[in-house]
C-alpha cells in the first residue's frame, strides 16, 4: 500500500473548511511562492543533519543518513526549521493508509470532515486515491483537498472523481504575474480548476492580495469573473497579505487589510455580490 509523507496533523481545525475538521498537511510542493507562510512544507528532509545541533531538547538525532525525530522530547520551538538549509522539516512522518486511519478514529465523533493540505497534497495522489475510499468505508467522513492545482492532470482527474470537493487556491490569473509569484506558469493549474468545476466540486476559490503583485482591483475583478463562470455556488475568498512566517523580502512588508483591502475588492464585489468574502 502507498504511504504519505505527513508534515503535521491538526485536530480540531476550524480554518480548513466548514465545521470541525482534521487538517492533514502533506509534505512537498512544486511552487516556490514568495509569500509562502509554511515554506517548511515544500521539500522533504535530505538528512543533512544541520538541524540536530539546533535542537536544545535533544529531540533530533542523525543515524544512517536520516534525521530521526522524538516527539516526546520536542518543544515545537521551530529552531530546526530555522537551521535547515533546504527549508524543510525533520518532524515529518511516513504514514500508511491504516496508520492514518488510526489517527482519525479517535476524533471521529468530533469531526465534520477531513481536509488534506500542504505543501501540495495532490502530489501524493497515489496515497490519497488509496486512502479516501478506505476512510469513507470506515467513517463516512467527507474529504476536501486544499490545492493550488499544480499537479499531473491525469492524477488530478482521478482525484476529482474520488474527493468530495476542493478548496482551490489561485495565486494569479496573469501568467507572468504567476511566474513572478511562484516560479512557474499556471496553464495546467487553470485546466485542473476547470476539471474540478465541471464536476461541481469547487467548494471555494481563494486568493491572496500580495503587495506589488496581486494587489490590483482589475486583477481581482478578472478573478471574480472567472469564479462567476465556474457556477452559481462557487464563492471567492480574498485574503489580505500577512507577513507572519514569510521568509525573504516580503516578510518585511506590512500586512494588507482593512479599508485598503475592501477598496481593492470593490470591483470584484460588484461581480459576485455576497459570494465574495474578505479577510
Amino acid at each position: 500500500m502507498p504511504e504519505a509523507l505527513v508534515n503535521r496533523i491538526l485536530a480540531p481545525s476550524f480554518l480548513d473548511g466548514p465545521g470541525s475538521r482534521m487538517a492533514i498537511f502533506l509534505q512537498g510542493c512544486g511552487l516556490a511562492c514568495v509569500y509562502c507562510h509554511n515554506p517548511e512544507t515544500r521539500t522533504p528532509c535530505d538528512g543533512c543533519g544541520a538541524c540536530v545541533p539546533a535542537c536544545a531538547q535533544g529531540a533530533l538525532s542523525l543515524a544512517d543518513g536520516r534525521v530521526r525525530h522524538d516527539p516526546g522530547r520536542c518543544a515545537a520551538c521551530d529552531r530546526c526549521l530555522e537551521a535547515c538549509p533546504a527549508g524543510s522539516s525533520p518532524r515529518c512522518r511516513v504514514l500508511g493508509v491504516e496508520d492514518l486511519l488510526a489517527e482519525v478514529r479517535p476524533w471521529r465523533p468530533y469531526l465534520d470532515g477531513l481536509t488534506f493540505s500542504g505543501g501540495e497534497c495532490t502530489l501524493q495522489a497515489e496515497f490519497l486515491l488509496a486512502f479516501l475510499p478506505r476512510l469513507r468505508a470506515a467513517t463516512g467522513l467527507p474529504v476536501l483537498l486544499d490545492t493550488c492545482g499544480d499537479t499531473d492532470e491525469a492524477a488530478f482527474a482521478a482525484l476529482v472523481a474520488e474527493a468530495d470537493g476542493f478548496l482551490f487556491d489561485v495565486k494569479a490569473l496573469d501568467e507572468d504575474c504567476h511566474r513572478a509569484l511562484t516560479g512557474t506558469g499556471n496553464r495546467r493549474i487553470l485546466r485542473n480548476l476547470e476539471r474540478a468545476a465541471r464536476a461541481g466540486k469547487v467548494a471555494e476559490l481563494r486568493t491572496v492580495a500580495v503587495p506589488g503583485h496581486t494587489d490590483d482591483p482589475g486583477a481581482l475583478r478578472a478573478l471574480a469573473v472567472l469564479v462567476a463562470g465556474l457556477g452559481p455556488a462557487v464563492p471567492l475568498r480574498v485574503a489580505g497579505f500577512r507577513p507572519q512566517g514569510v521568509r525573504g523580502p516580503l516578510g518585511r512588508s506590512a500586512a494588507l487589510g482593512g479599508e485598503r483591502l475592501r477598496e481593492l475588492c470593490a470591483p470584484a464585489a460588484a461581480v459576485l455580490g455576497n459570494r465574495l468574502s474578505i479577510r
